[in-house]
């Protein structure tokens, strides 16, 4: 599952903005994908197992969707929440733990024609990357190796990838 698995590789099968779509993250250390809906008209992401046998593995709930500042309540299950996340600007975004407290941010990186890279840090730890790229279809690899210390949640970093994912997806 995402906690135990650094890389993943975050894209879409279809994202047609507020009416929905389907994405897949693929695990790039092993040949496991975990599939993903977006919500139509609500912008919820609802991230599965393949197949669907283990059911729903990570819930992201939007709070705001008519707004180009999103937040982000992140679920494993209805007893267990991760935490969150929020875009503050147009290349920044806020990590939150499970209570609400601020713990760390994403931050935009070097930008290039059809590639941006993203750092995540918890405080000042840096815990994993981003790098989007939309040169022949869209993609964002998330890359977990800097949390050898575990302070970023596995799952809570999926959803941050795919949240990002959404957010700069240029037909979402």
């Amino acid at each position: 599952m995402a906690e135990n698995t650094p890389r993943y590789a975050v894209r879409a099968n279809y994202v047609a903005g507020f009416l929905g779509g389907a994405l897949e993250a693929v695990d790039l250390n092993s040949p496991a994908v975990l599939s993903a809906t977006l919500g139509p008209m609500t912008g919820h992401i609802h991230v599965y197992s393949s197949g669907r046998v283990l059911g729903e593995i990570v819930k992201v709930t939007r709070n705001r969707y008519f707004t180009s500042w999103p937040a982000y309540e992140v679920a494993a299950s209805a007893d267990e929440r991760l935490g969150g996340m929020k875009k503050v600007s147009r290349t920044e975004w806020r990590i939150f733990d499970p209570s609400g407290r601020e713990i760390g941010s994403i931050d935009q990186g070097a930008v290039s024609t059809g590639r941006a890279k993203y750092r995540a840090h918890i405080g000042n730890t840096p815990v994993c990357t981003f790098a989007w790229s939309n040169v022949l279809m869209p993609e964002l690899v998330l890359d977990c190796s800097p949390n050898a210390e575990r302070l970023l949640d596995g799952r809570l970093a999926l959803a941050c990838a795919l949240a990002l994912f959404v957010d700069v997806c240029p037909s979402a």
